[in-house]
């Protein structure tokens, strides 16, 4: 009954705390006001007017002092510019908020845009597999003997044989040289290289017919395809037969006969195969290659956040997510498997970025979340942070734990994960503490006691995320709490150094207080 009474003279107290504040807050405007020379009635509003009662003229008290017609249009002038610049206000903000809606619109079209592009971009095939330095390529070549409608062109080290009908003394067999021109009596130099043997002929014609009469030369081919027959020696050295296995330097290129360092890093196999043709093209004809991976160095996976097994995985091909969590010892209790990160940097154009929901694949089977992994993309699984309570007090093991919003979370089961109450817990006096979104804060008071003796499981709450579960201490155990503290170190500091009371330093006291008894 006193702690009632008590209440209710702070409650009295209070409220007429309040009422003397409102007074005295009307005291100050009216002597503010009087000091102004007008009335409360001028400032709080646009429509109020001195002496003017509601419906009705201005009442007039007596005679009009001098200057107060002037004053009333001064005043009205005044409103009228306030309510003007209000009104300005008002539509250059209104202006505002609809231009930031619209680039709210857009921004948000846009992201939606990108993020359909990427998640068709991962449901797509993985992208074809690109050459990566460490890997062993196999170059296959295929001599072409079939027919060519193309006339055979000269090249370097290329034999030809000469023939004069009239004058055989000029003949003689001739090999073009690595300037791709050839040595004949009379004419000195001719160029040959890149000529067929008809068209040299029509030119060593026109040459010799300053010094011959009606020459009739005739050209045929001794030794030609020189550089084949070189490759041929170049590849054939290796127990394959006509190939080379090149690997691939760490620097991304590859040499290869003739053509030297081509840098396939990056590349396809068929960008690769495309490339070395056209190369080996402008030095030998009749030449194809064929590009084979021999081995490969292992593709990874990067893995981080909440999983068990966070790093680097290795994979031997492409990989689905669900798979790639497994391999990392998958996730934790903390985990948001509702918006893993997947970054891919590998056979896009610029880094593309998708959230997966591997809630959806491994808690309610629907496959068609699971995206398909390739090489070199990183996953991120993020914490949970916005499903977790916090649980403080006399717990044994006070902390923040995760909740799952699929699976329901009471009291009972909340206090279980911190490992059950200390022997000084209040157990009628649990406190929930909730905060929702738009509401004010809500204090739940829980006599756990009473679902333990009981078995009421209605007051069993559940608990929702963001809780703070508070278990405070026995008032008994309070009590003792701060006798400890008051007579073994509080009461210490209420006396000076040098005090005359020596008893209450003195250890034999202490430890005799120390050992003091309650009865329960």
């Amino acid at each position: 009954m006193k702690k009632n009474n008590f209440g209710s003279r702070l409650l009295d107290f209070g409220i007429k705390a309040v009422k003397f504040s409102q007074v005295f807050a009307m005291l100050i405007a009216f002597l503010v006001f009087g000091l102004m020379g007008c009335t409360p009635q001028t400032v709080q509003g646009e429509k109020a007017v001195t002496g003017m009662a509601k419906g009705g003229p201005p009442k007039m008290t007596g005679a009009p002092a001098s200057g107060q017609g002037s004053a009333s249009a001064l005043t009205t002038k005044a409103n009228s510019q306030g309510s003007d610049e209000k009104r300005r206000i008002g539509n250059e903000l209104e202006r505002a908020v609809t231009e930031l809606r619209e680039n709210v619109l857009t921004l948000k079209k846009r992201l939606d845009e990108e993020v359909a592009q990427n998640f068709a971009l991962f449901k797509k095939d993985p992208p074809e597999y690109k050459i990566r330095p460490g890997d062993v390529i196999e170059i296959i070549y295929h001599m072409l003997y079939e027919e060519n409608p193309a006339e055979y062109l000269l090249e370097v080290q290329d034999s030809i044989k000469i023939e004069f009908f009239s004058q055989p003394d000029l003949n003689r067999i001739v090999g073009v040289r690595s300037d791709g021109k050839l040595t004949l009596p009379l004419v000195g130099d001719v160029p040959a290289a890149g000529l067929s043997t008809t068209q040299l002929e029509q030119d060593l014609i026109k040459r010799y017919k300053k010094y011959l009469v009606d020459p009739i030369i005739a050209i045929y081919l001794e030794r030609f395809n020189v550089k084949i027959d070189e490759l041929k020696k170049a590849i054939t050295t290796a127990p394959r037969g006509q190939s080379k296995i090149q690997p691939v330097r760490p620097d991304g290129r590859t040499s290869f006969p003739f053509i030297g360092d081509i840098k396939v890093a990056g590349l396809t196999v068929e960008e690769t195969r495309r490339i070395i043709n056209e190369r080996y093209r402008a030095f030998v004809r009749n030449l194809e290659v064929t590009v084979v991976i021999e081995r490969v160095v292992n593709p990874t996976i990067f893995v981080s956040g909440e999983v068990n097994g966070p790093g680097d995985l290795t994979i031997t091909g492409p990989m689905y997510l669900s798979q790639v969590i497994s391999r990392a010892k998958g996730l934790t209790p903390t985990a948001d498997g509702k918006h893993v990160l997947v970054i891919r940097r590998v056979g896009v154009s610029k880094p593309a970025v998708f959230y997966a929901d591997l809630d959806a694949v491994l808690i309610k089977g629907d496959i068609s979340k699971d995206i398909l992994l390739a090489e070199d993309d990183m996953v991120y699984v993020p914490r949970a942070s916005r499903h977790r309570f916090f649980i403080c007090g006399e717990v044994n093991v006070a902390g923040v734990y995760p909740i799952f919003p699929e699976e329901p979370l009471t009291l009972s089961q909340a206090i279980s994960m911190a490992m059950g109450f200390r022997m000084t817990a209040a157990l009628n006096s649990v406190m929930v503490l909730r905060r929702l979104e738009g509401q004010p804060p809500q204090a739940i008071q829980v006599d756990f006691k009473e679902v333990l003796s009981t078995g009421d499981m209605s007051k069993d709450i559940l608990i929702q995320k963001n809780d703070v579960i508070f278990v405070p201490k026995t008032f008994i155990t309070s009590v003792d709490e701060f006798i400890e503290q008051w007579f073994t170190r509080g009461i210490y500091s209420l006396f000076p150094a040098g005090s005359s009371l020596d008893f209450i330093i003195d250890l034999d006291t202490v430890r005799n207080l120390n050992k003091r008894t309650y009865a329960y």
